[in-house]
């Protein structure tokens, strides 16, 4: 078996048992799991890899107590390997308030690895104790193996905001009710300024990428695989990044052009599109899947457009996150303002219980 490394958030997320969270906390070989191998053997990409993947999670279950091992063991038998350098379990431990959620990277080349590797730092440093916020995912555990890596996440209940809003034909003609949608992208500003003051910038912020709890009505931002951390500028200037990640549907003109760009204000661009898109049920500059040239003329040339319905205050906030050059863009607090003032407009209302 592979030699591995390892490092976690001790008592489920409650301290970080190493101060430096990029350095792995033990090395350790792992033992072999026939009888894992064998559940596995109709889904053959990497058995070798899985069987690693599956003993590695059930040995962190144990040492958490308020997970029931016996769920812990059937989860991790049904590990589903796909062809894809990323596969999720199908299952998730579901048995104790520090439900699970396993995401499984299989690194087949270097960059993939790199990719991997710097999620799972990012996630470690947001969810020690005092990085975490409510309104982003946070991880118990990570391990790195030669062949791949595993990263072990709190499980997000309820659906993910595309769901959401194709849930909603049966209340309105369009998107969200606006009142709900305030109440969401409150919530997500309050997540993204944390991320951005703690100098993370998401780079792939859209309604895919964040899950709203039925329950609880909270939101939380999930897939930081493309987010990155931004070194401090040296002075009043903002910090450019040259490599272009994220959803063409909603990066702003900068990105699809291929232009250095500020990593902040393409997540403001992407929060417009977002709110658009909840508010609409449709792209402001149309779906990724149509001629590249013709997205990025529409990105990068016209404007949305607007339904009578929509709010003042709705049309102010998602003009402000998406005006064309970025530092006309609104600020976070600018946007915190306009929710403030919209909230007062739209309060949240038994509507809430529909979803």
């Amino acid at each position: 078996m592979d030699v591995k490394s390892s490092y976690s958030i001790g008592k489920c997320g409650n301290t970080l048992s190493n101060d430096n969270p990029s350095i792995p906390l033990t090395h350790a070989r792992v033992n072999s799991a026939p009888e894992l191998t064998t559940s596995l053997s109709a889904h053959t990409v990497d058995l070798h890899f899985a069987a690693q993947a599956a003993l590695e999670l059930h040995s962190f279950s144990k040492s958490c107590p308020t997970l029931n091992v016996q769920a812990a063991r059937e989860a991790h038998r049904k590990v589903y390997l796909m062809s894809s350098c990323r596969i999720c379990c199908t299952e998730a431990l579901r048995s104790s308030k520090c439900a699970c959620a396993t995401v499984v990277a299989k690194c087949v080349d270097a960059q993939e690895k790199h990719v991997a590797e710097k999620e799972a730092e990012i996630m470690i440093f947001l969810s020690t104790p005092e990085n975490q916020h409510r309104n982003i995912v946070h991880a118990f555990h990570y391990s790195a193996f030669d062949q791949g890596s595993v990263l072990l996440m709190e499980m997000c209940s309820g659906m993910d905001l595309c769901a959401l809003i194709d849930s909603s034909a049966e209340y309105v003609e369009n998107g969200l009710p606006e009142q709900m949608c305030w109440s969401i992208i409150g919530q997500l500003l309050d997540g993204v300024k944390h991320l951005h003051k703690l100098r993370v910038a998401h780079r792939d912020l859209k309604p895919d990428n964040m899950m709203w709890d039925v329950q609880e009505r909270c939101l939380r931002i999930i897939d930081l695989g493309l987010s990155q951390i931004v070194p401090v500028p040296k002075d009043a200037k903002p910090t450019l990044v040259a490599t272009f990640p994220g959803t063409y549907a909603y990066a702003p003109p900068e990105v699809v052009l291929g232009i250095a760009h500020d990593p902040f204000s393409h997540d403001i661009w992407s929060i417009g599109c977002s709110f658009y898109v909840m508010m609409c049920r449709k792209f402001p500059f149309g779906r990724s899947a149509i001629p590249r040239a013709e997205l990025v003329h529409n990105i990068s040339v016209t404007e949305p457009t607007y339904f009578e319905t929509m709010s003042s205050k709705a049309i102010e906030f998602i003009r402000g996150c998406l005006r064309k050059p970025p530092c006309h863009r609104s600020t976070l607090q600018t946007l915190e303002g306009v929710v403030m003032d919209a909230k007062s407009i739209f309060p949240e209302s038994h509507l809430l219980a529909c979803y």
